[in-house]
């Protein structure tokens, strides 16, 4: 922290407020300036961003150029940041708890019992849900976001090709359909390459 750089202690409570109001501000700020445009056309900033990538370039020019071992190294070492996410493609069908209450449950099963004689599957047998009804090539991490963790943990031991459920989310009770679920994977090198350098090259610098 530059406080404590400066003034080799730490913040009190009350300095610590205020660093972090400052921060708060100058981030809301700086955002509305973006949003506004006031970077655009300024000669001042053109030339101080022109001044930071001169010196990123040049600090990467001089470092020696990572050999395979290297590289691997690195990736092995920061495997999570480039593993590729489990992905599902899904339909659902849901049923609202707070407006069926118990009947949700037995709702949802007797649906269940018709829907597995067939793929299809109207979203409209069930109850106005105020996100999208279908989910396309979705990550888990945005499937949590949307439905919630109980869902996900759910829907990850559901199998693909038929209606299964109801599993429960923040909303309520699902119908699920799951069309396809692509595993996650760890890209070898050869795939990662250049992202693997540059990241080697930023932690370098």
């Amino acid at each position: 922290m530059n406080f404590e750089k400066v003034w080799q202690r730490s913040p009190s409570d009350a300095e610590m407020d205020s660093l972090v109001q400052n921060h708060v501000r100058e981030e809301i700020l700086y955002r509305e300036a973006l949003a506004m445009g006031l970077d655009r056309g300024d000669g001042i900033i053109k030339r101080r961003l022109r001044q930071k990538m001169e010196f990123f370039s040049e600090d990467i020019a001089n470092l020696s150029e990572p050999d395979e071992f290297e590289l691997q190294s690195f990736l092995a070492k920061h495997m999570q940041d480039y593993r590729q996410p489990t992905r599902y493609s899904f339909r659902q069908i849901y049923f609202d708890t707070g407006k069926r209450g118990q009947a949700a449950h037995n709702d949802a099963s007797a649906l269940l019992k018709t829907l597995s004689k067939r793929e299809t599957g109207n979203a409209e047998l069930g109850d106005r849900l105020m996100i999208q009804q279908q989910f396309d090539n979705e990550t888990e991490n945005r499937i949590k976001n949307a439905l919630g963790s109980e869902f996900l943990d759910s829907l990850q031991q559901l199998p693909t090709g038929s209606w299964s459920g109801p599993i429960r989310s923040g909303f309520g009770l699902h119908l699920v359909y799951i069309d396809q679920r692509v595993e996650g994977s760890t890209p070898r090198l050869g795939k990662v390459r250049n992202l693997v350098r540059r990241d080697w090259a930023l932690q370098k610098r």
